[in-house]
């Protein structure tokens, strides 16, 4: 077997990493994956543990799956890349990771500090909208198709869940800056791109005045 039970973790060792399927409720499963030896055990601001019911579920597996079963949720591992799908309990689809994997870790640093981007992708029919993700001032209703970049600032605030028109919700259990959608990167502009008055490389000219003319 390539996994092991503990209580409601199922725990899988993929190729690059380790994930672990946590069964909450009837209902509801949580994702872990790490590419370290251990899962980060820090304790999540928003999510209870204890708030999860004790629910039977039910683990089968084959060549090429890992299928994890409750009265209402099931959840496909595919063994290959360790992409998670979510069904009904009619079979019908309600989430499913990019086909690729959908999950990446990176090392980075920030203040000197070595810590690891991660990174989350799934995919999305196209009549599906999406919902939530907090309060911001870009007067965006249906989030679908655009990139938000996401931290807690005057009139922003940041609320990790979003909700589907298909009747999921997906709560993002990450305190850090957080992008959603597929934003770029923030580059400057190269010096040898910018021209001062005189048309000198390297810079801008700026003037200031005390009167509109």
């Amino acid at each position: 077997s390539n996994f092991k039970k503990d209580g409601n973790k199922i725990t899988y060792s993929a190729k690059e990493g380790q994930m672990q399927v946590v069964v909450c409720s009837d209902n509801i499963m949580q994702v872990k994956y790490t590419t370290l030896d251990k899962f980060d055990d820090k304790k999540s601001l928003f999510l209870e543990d204890k708030a999860f019911t004790d629910v039977k579920y039910a683990v089968k597996e084959n060549d090429n799956e890992i299928i994890i079963s409750t009265t209402k949720l099931k959840a496909i591992i595919a063994k290959k890349t360790s992409a998670v799908s979510f069904f009904d309990e009619k079979g019908n689809p309600i989430l499913k990771e990019d086909a690729k994997g959908g999950k990446e870790m990176k090392k980075t640093s920030f203040e000197d500090y070595e810590t690891y981007a991660v990174s989350q992708k799934f995919e999305s029919p196209e009549d599906e909208a999406l919902y939530g993700l907090g309060q911001h001032q870009d007067r965006l209703l249906n989030l679908k198709g655009h990139d938000l970049d996401l931290y807690q600032h005057n009139t922003e605030v940041y609320m990790p869940f979003l909700m589907s028109t298909k009747g999921y919700g997906i709560l993002w259990n990450n305190m850090s800056h957080t992008k959603f959608g597929d934003p770029d990167q923030i580059l400057p502009i190269p010096a040898s791109k910018l021209f001062d008055k005189d048309g000198k490389e390297g810079g801008l000219t700026g003037e200031y005045f005390n009167d509109k003319e």
